[in-house]
């Protein structure tokens, strides 16, 4: 076996077991979500349990105060998206529905990089992160293992980070949509995010 072979193989490993390390954290938050009198709601809290979920080095910095009132318009788009897909997965849509969620989705990712709803340690990944664990049957993390597994992003776009991730979210839910229609009718979303996580880990040859 060659070296190459070797560390991607090594980083297959390791990316299932860090896949399912943060799938603990993503179900304490779902727990913690259901708890909620109103799912919608989103405070400081949902940030750290996201931050914890997704992983990575972000820590929020700003006050408390400031957070949670930027974070009502997170919570109004969050609604919106609730009340219109409702329980519905993503596999469940038609391709006007879809092309609709995928509308609202970028609405609510892309919310870090404006002025007035930017939150220090909040960027669009990590708000992707809140959306999959309100609606994790519609909506996925963007993640840059993710998009090399699924051929979205080039190795060598992604050997550090991925520059305006953002910009792929709508190409990711479009592909995975496309897979849960098709050869992946008989998994979920979670287990598709999860196969898509590990192969691109493997493709990087990182754990990261």
């Amino acid at each position: 076996m060659s070296r190459d072979t070797q560390n991607s193989k090594q980083a297959t490993i390791a990316g299932k077991r860090r896949w399912e390390n943060l799938n603990i954290a993503f179900e304490n938050f779902r727990a913690y979500i259901a708890r909620k009198s109103k799912p919608s709601t989103l405070t400081l809290v949902d940030l750290l349990h996201a931050s914890n979920f997704k992983g990575g080095n972000a820590s929020i910095t700003d006050p408390e105060d400031q957070v949670n009132s930027r974070l009502q318009h997170y919570a109004a788009i969050l609604d919106e998206i609730q009340k219109e897909f409702g329980n519905r997965g993503l596999r469940d849509l038609n391709e006007h529905e879809m092309a609709r969620f995928i509308k609202q989705a970028k609405r609510f990712i892309e919310l870090p990089t404006k002025d007035s709803t930017h939150i220090s340690g909040l960027g669009p990944s990590y708000a992707s992160a809140l959306l999959a664990a309100h609606l994790p049957d519609l909506a996925t993390v963007i993640d840059r293992n993710v998009l090399v597994g699924a051929g979205i992003v080039d190795i060598s776009e992604a050997d550090d980070q991925v520059q305006d991730i953002e910009r792929y979210y709508g190409a990711l839910i479009r592909f995975l949509y496309q897979r849960l229609k098709t050869v992946d009718a008989n998994s979920t979303l979670r287990e598709l995010d999860k196969a898509l996580f590990i192969a691109g880990s493997g493709l990087l040859k990182t754990d990261q």
